[in-house]
This record gives C-alpha cells, sequence and structure tokens, in this order.
C-alpha cells in the first residue's frame, strides 16, 4: 500500500494501524512542493514509523503548472486555493504512480473528508480499480469486512464515516 505521508505525528502513526488493519507492507510517499520543511527528516519518521520503503518526490514543477496555474486560470475562489487543495490531484496521480511501480493495489492518505473525497476522485479518473483508503490523523481504524463496499468507521473522529474506500 502507498502512503501520503506529511510528517505530522497524527499521520506517521497511520502508517503502523495500516500495516496491522490490512496486513500490507506500506510504502510512504512524500511530495516535494515547496514547503519549507526538512523533506529528509520526514522519510527518516515514516521509515522508523513501520513504513518499508520512504520515497520523496520533487513535484515542484508540476505543482507550480497543474495546480497553481490551473487554479488561476479558473479563477478558483481563494477559499479553494489553499496549498493542500490545490495539491489533491497531484497528489492522487503521484501515490498512483509510485503504486504501479511497487506493484501495490491501494493507495492511502489521511485527512478529512473533504481531502479524501478529493484524492480519491482524482485517483478514480486516473484508475477505477484502484482502491483508494482514508486514513485520518490519530485516529484509530475500525475496519469492517465486505466485498466492494467496504467502510472504515473512524469511531473517534466525530462520528465521522468515510465511503466507499
Amino acid at each position: 500500500m502507498v502512503f501520503a505521508c506529511s510528517g505530522s505525528a497524527g499521520n506517521l502513526a497511520a502508517i503502523p494501524r495500516l500495516a496491522s488493519a490490512f496486513g500490507a507492507e506500506i510504502v510512504a510517499l512524500t511530495l516535494d512542493v515547496g514547503q519549507a520543511a526538512g523533506l529528509e527528516g520526514v522519510r527518516q519518521a515514516a521509515l522508523t514509523a513501520g513504513a518499508v520503503r520512504a520515497h520523496v518526490l520533487d513535484a515542484r514543477d508540476e505543482f507550480a503548472r497543474h495546480c497553481i496555474a490551473a487554479s488561476l486560470d479558473e479563477q478558483a475562489p481563494a477559499a479553494a486555493t489553499a496549498g493542500h487543495v490545490l495539491a489533491r490531484p497531484l497528489i492522487a496521480r503521484k501515490l498512483i504512480e509510485i503504486a504501479r511501480i511497487e506493484g501495490a493495489a491501494a493507495i492511502a492518505h489521511s485527512g478529512d473528508h473533504d481531502d479524501h473525497a478529493g484524492i480519491e476522485a482524482a485517483a478514480r479518473a486516473i484508475d477505477p480499480t484502484i482502491r483508494v483508503i482514508a486514513a485520518p490523523d490519530g485516529t484509530p481504524l475500525d475496519v469492517a469486512p465486505g466485498v466492494h463496499s467496504t467502510r472504515f468507521f473512524i469511531s473517534s473522529y466525530l462520528g465521522l464515516e468515510l465511503l466507499q474506500l
């Protein structure tokens, strides 16, 4: 499973939870979109948290061209132009790219319901068969078994139910 890793404490805590819940090896992916944080530290933290591999990809040029420039062309409302919102399609594309390289059938990320909806929609447009898993920061995963309608209930996350994973 390829996991979008921001390096926050809650995000890193999702790595062992995902590995345990799915019996999967977790490959962390961090995108450099121009943030000032030390990304090598994020990579090391992901490995320490249990990721079997951790990639840091320089996506600054793609972010500037395809996310920021596109939002200016579309005259998106200011509230919708926060960096992480603009990066959702790029995050999905890079997660799938690494999943294909790694031979993974699923991608995962942490974030809120809007992050999940945006990343899942972008991922489905690229690969309708990829499994998209949401693991909100710092919350336990309760997995309800099922075939195509697997759902994850996040008991301590305001009772939020994340749909169609």
